[in-house]
């Protein structure tokens, strides 16, 4: 079994990698990253037959990958990211069935995802955003992928839809594809993936209503789908979500009332969902979010007034409802969001004279109440 150990990372090299490190037999570490190398990577790395980590991130390599490192086959991790590669990935890596890592992001490769890689099966984390892939996540490949738990492909250019067996995914803990051209609907099985801790779908073209089954992630943390084309109504199943910090929903075409279960969802920290077609009032169960800072409810068509019960979200340090129909007069109470650092209600209905008590809020930096009916200085 090789036990040599090459770890060279941060020590300022710069350079060409020489293919002479291929004559290390016995070589089981490389680990290159964050120097100042360039060129290409020597096709000679594919006879260190004994690797079994490959680290060459952060330099300034070019060309493309060698298909020989398709003969590393004890490789668990594979690190080219953050270089300037090229090229499409060779069909070759799906020879290397035993990773369980694989880091490609900040390159330009092109291309689609080899089926081949399907062999994959130990895999738990592929990490390729900032690249130009295109096609769809092909179904007969990551249906393979059992005990994956990170998949982040953010900003390429992947089309298509969401396949259903991603559902088999129970181990995922991490699913990003942010900026992508993302069609169709999200399937009702991703509320299987039991483990899914961050969900992150925004910037696509995603369509139809959220699934209530999302209501059954109950390890979730981050559920970001702004910027799609999603309708219906905010499922009350994001209610059961107690473990929920971030709900980014924002520019889509949703519609309907939001839910009173939005305030058992106690551990947001964010709640973004301007930018859509909601009507209704204003839940007064939002004050039971102790843990809100950034409330985000502006280009709405909300209507009634504002809940006095708000005043009770202490960390709140954004709160935004504006381009709304809110009437009545702004709560005394909001005197005690001592923590506000930005406050806009501006383009409603409201009416009154702004309480005097909104001066006690010694943080506010930022304060919009243009374009409503209040009346006083």
């Amino acid at each position: 079994h090789p036990t040599l150990q090459l770890q060279l990372r941060q020590f300022a090299l710069n350079g060409t990698l020489p293919w002479e490190l291929s004559l290390l037999s016995d070589l089981y570490f490389l680990g290159m990253d964050e120097n100042a190398l360039f060129g290409t990577l020597p096709t000679e790395l594919g006879r260190l037959s004994g690797l079994y980590v490959l680290n060459v991130g952060n330099n300034s390599f070019t060309g493309t990958l060698p298909t020989e490192l398709g003969s590393l086959t004890m490789l668990d991790e594979l690190a080219v990211d953050r270089n300037n590669l090229i090229g499409t990935l060779p069909t070759e890596l799906g020879r290397l069935t035993d990773i369980r890592s694989i880091f490609l992001y900040e390159n330009d490769f092109t291309g689609t995802i080899p089926t081949e890689l399907g062999l994959w099966t130990a895999l738990e984390g592929f990490f390729a955003s900032k690249n130009n892939f295109s096609g769809s996540l092909p179904m007969e490949t990551i249906d393979q992928w059992k005990n994956i738990k990170a998949l982040a492909f953010n900003n390429n250019g992947l089309s298509g839809t969401l396949p259903t067996e991603l559902g088999t995914w129970t181990a995922v803990e991490l699913f990003s594809t942010v900026g992508n051209n993302l069609v169709g609907t999200i399937p009702t099985e991703f509320g299987l993936l039991s483990a899914l801790k961050t969900f992150l779908m925004a910037m696509n073209s995603l369509t139809g209503t959220l699934p209530t089954e999302l209501g059954a992630l109950s390890a979730l943390m981050l559920l970001d789908l702004n910027d799609n084309a999603l309708t219906g109504i905010l499922p009350t199943e994001l209610g059961r979500l107690t473990t929920l910090e971030s709900l980014d929903a924002s520019a889509n075409f949703l519609t309907g009332p939001l839910p009173t279960q939005l305030g058992q969802a106690t551990s947001l920290i964010t709640l973004f969902l301007a930018a859509n077609d909601l009507t209704g009032q204003l839940p007064t169960e939002i004050g039971r979010c102790r843990n809100l800072k950034w409330l985000w409810i502006g280009e709405n068509q909300l209507t009634g007034t504002l809940p006095t019960e708000l005043s009770k979200l202490s960390a709140l340090e954004f709160f935004y409802v504006s381009e709304n129909s809110l009437n009545g007069t702004v709560p005394t109470e909001f005197g005690q969001l001592t923590a506000l650092e930005s406050f806009g209600i501006n383009d409603n209905l409201l009416t009154g004279i702004l309480p005097t008590e909104l001066g006690k809020i010694t943080n506010l930096q930022d304060f919009y109440a243009a374009n409503n009916r209040l009346s006083g200085s």
